[in-house]
Order: structure tokens, then sequence, then C-alpha cells
């Protein structure tokens, strides 16, 4: 599973006025700070309520609240929603198949006992840091990775090999 918050302008707004913040702010200082959270398209982290936060307290003037109240009121109105991996691969299940069948040439799925391949692709390629729009994979072999990338060319993807010092760490395939 994987958990997304989200945080939508519209409510951030009625948040402000309910509470009389940002009163000390300009027009496009406010616009500026609602479109921190992303309206609901983005992954909100504690980093980013913090800055949305931290924004709000410098065109406000409370002086006697702190930051982490800011932070708690921020963090009551967002929606956090929790998705399975497994329909995240879906989003990219046809490159995954041609992966699984290019790498593993289902050799890990033989059913010994049926003497029948028992192949379920998504399960098949093991992905990392999912989502709607990328994956990551372990690297293989020069000749192995080469292959990889033309399949990433051929599903419209591009791809990036992620470095750990002079190892490829992993690569990532993002949607173009």
């Amino acid at each position: 599973m994987k958990e997304r918050r989200v945080l939508y302008s519209d409510q951030l707004r009625s948040l402000c006025i309910a509470k009389s913040w940002y009163t000390h702010g300009d027009c496009a200082e406010y616009s500026k700070m609602l479109e921190m959270c992303g309206d609901g398209m983005k992954d909100i982290t504690t980093n980013d309520i913090v800055a949305i936060a931290m924004n709000i307290m410098r065109h406000s003037r409370d002086d006697e609240r702190e930051l982490e109240s800011y932070c708690y009121e921020i963090a009551e109105i967002t929606h956090t929603f929790f998705e399975s991996e497994y329909k995240l691969k879906e989003v990219h299940k046809d490159i995954i198949f041609d992966i699984c069948m290019n790498i593993n040439n289902c050799a890990n799925c033989y059913n010994e006992e049926t003497r029948q391949t028992d192949c379920y692709f998504l399960q098949c390629v093991e992905t990392y840091d999912l989502s709607e729009n990328s994956f990551c994979i372990e690297p293989y072999g020069e000749k192995t990775n080469k292959i990889l990338c033309s399949l990433a060319d051929r599903y419209g993807y591009k791809y990036e090999f992620m470095m750990d010092g002079k190892e490829i760490a992993l690569i990532k395939f993002e949607r173009q």
C-alpha cells in the first residue's frame, strides 16, 4: 500500500478566511501560497505543510500562535488516500509485461506440478518508487539494460539510470 496526502486550494483558502489568516499579504503572494498545495495533484509532505504554514505566519498578525498550531490546522484539512501498489502497476502493465517476457522469460513462474507456466507479470517484476507516472527496477547487465531502454522508447517512456556513486542503482521509467 502507498499513502498519498493531498490538499485542495479552495479548502486552504476557506481555512485562511475562517481563521483570519493571511491578512497582510497581497493578492499575488496569496495566490502563490495557494499554489503551494498543488490543488490535489501533488503529494503533500510534512515539509510542504511546514512551508505553507510559515508562509501564512509571515503574512498574518497572530504573534501568539506557534508554527505547530498552523501546521496542525493545515494537516487537518488534507485528505489521505491509500492506493494499492497493484493498481499503480496496472497503469504500467503493457511495459511491465514486456519487461517480464524479456528479463524473466517466465523462468521464475514455471510450476513443476502442473508443468505449466503460472505467470502473472505484475508480480514477477519487482518495482520501486511506483507512481502513476513512473517506476524503477533494478538494473541488469549491459546487454539487458539496452533491451530495457529500447522497451522504454517503444512504450513512450523515458529512462534514467539512477546512480549510486559509479554504480547503476536503479533504472527509472517515466511516461513522457
